[in-house]
């Protein structure tokens, strides 16, 4: 009768490794995704949900260039990271291309220089102006 409990104990325990084994995996490779090498994809702007595709955004850790794409403009600038994910862009500048709707364009390109945080959890990033929301939430492009 003992052997049978031990036996059903030590299963039960290595299926609970097992499966938390497969969820630490799981947030290691999350947690690969960093600012630079990753494209970020726009989802949210001042609260907005956006569903254009097409905006995102780029940092190099190479030569310290972000670029990406409003919506309809290229973009390009320069950015510095401090300790405490303190973040600032500069000299960013775009094409000049007319589109129908450039509204969330004009936002998301002006906001970049303002930004002076940002966070990363899981593959979300958010760039922060001091403590108040997130001005603009991105999600890691993984194609």
């Amino acid at each position: 009768m003992k052997t049978k409990i031990s036996i059903s104990l030590f299963l039960a325990f290595a299926l609970f490794c097992g499966c938390n084994s497969d969820k630490k995996q799981t947030e290691a490779a999350s947690a690969n995704v960093g600012l630079t090498g990753t494209k970020w994809k726009l989802v949210k702007l001042n609260g907005k949900i956006i569903t254009d595709d097409k905006a995102y955004i780029s940092f190099s850790e190479e030569n310290g260039r972000v670029s990406g794409n409003g919506g309809c403009n290229a973009f390009n600038g320069e950015f510095t990271v401090k300790e405490y994910n303190r973040i600032t862009m500069s000299k960013v500048a775009a094409t000049l291309m007319a589109c129908p709707d450039m509204e969330n364009e004009s936002e998301f390109l002006r906001l970049l220089e303002t930004v002076d945080n940002y966070t990363i959890h899981n593959d979300t990033l958010s760039l922060n102006k001091a403590r108040m929301a997130p001005l603009a939430v991105f999600a890691a492009d993984t194609e």
